[in-house]
């Protein structure tokens, strides 16, 4: 299974035209929309977090994952955290080593503690770096994920036969039904959002 972020009831109230039999088979029986195939694989489950509460995760089988109008969203798991964690010691040994560097003084126990904002210097350049890297990839997935209104529109015109494993797409009138690979499918639907390109970084096992 496959853990993404939150689940999209947003698309529950989409629907695509009448039933279009697969174009392999001929067949109606085991067709449904790509919206519901791709929410019928997903499951939310709860799971203890570190801190003695629960998270919510949403679970996405192979299927619904390949039908998805946009790439996942990345996850930060524990770095931005850690980014935190890590610019909250650096501050605190910076602020005491300066504070203490400045006392005359001091018991001979706190001599050597006037080093500790030279310890502090890599500690804080470390998590910057990496609270600025998770901040960098998750608005390049929003500038790059832009266009996801024209993937759904397109994405949710969408037909899956689970007899053939084909995905097609409503036709246009005057236009033939063709069957689609689920990775051909994902770059038709992604193209129409304006990342078509991201398709080959996230290619379907």
């Amino acid at each position: 299974m496959i853990e993404t972020g939150d689940l999209m009831p947003d698309v529950h109230d989409r629907r695509a035209p009448r039933l279009l039999p697969c174009p392999s088979c001929d067949l109606p029986d085991r067709v449904e929309s790509v919206p519901a195939a791709h929410l019928g694989g997903q499951h939310e489950v709860r799971e203890p977090d570190d801190e003695g509460g629960t998270r919510r995760r949403v679970r996405h089988s192979a299927l619904s994952a390949a039908l998805a109008p946009a790439p996942p969203e990345p996850v930060a798991g524990c770095s931005a955290p850690l980014a935190l964690l890590t610019l909250f010691v650096g501050t605190g040994l910076l602020v005491a080593g300066t504070v203490l560097s400045t006392k005359d003084r001091l018991p001979e126990v706190f001599q050597g503690f006037g080093l500790l904002r030279w310890l502090a210097l890599p500690l804080l350049a470390v998590g910057l770096a990496a609270l600025l890297t998770a901040v960098g990839r998750a608005r390049r997935y929003r500038r790059e994920t832009a266009g996801r209104a024209g993937a759904e529109a397109l994405w949710a015109t969408g037909w899956y036969c689970g007899r053939c494993a084909v995905a097609y797409l409503t036709p246009r009138p005057g236009e033939g039904v063709r069957g689609l690979t689920l990775s051909e499918f994902r770059a038709a639907v992604w193209s129409a959002g304006g990342y078509g390109h991201l398709a080959d970084r996230h290619p379907i096992a």
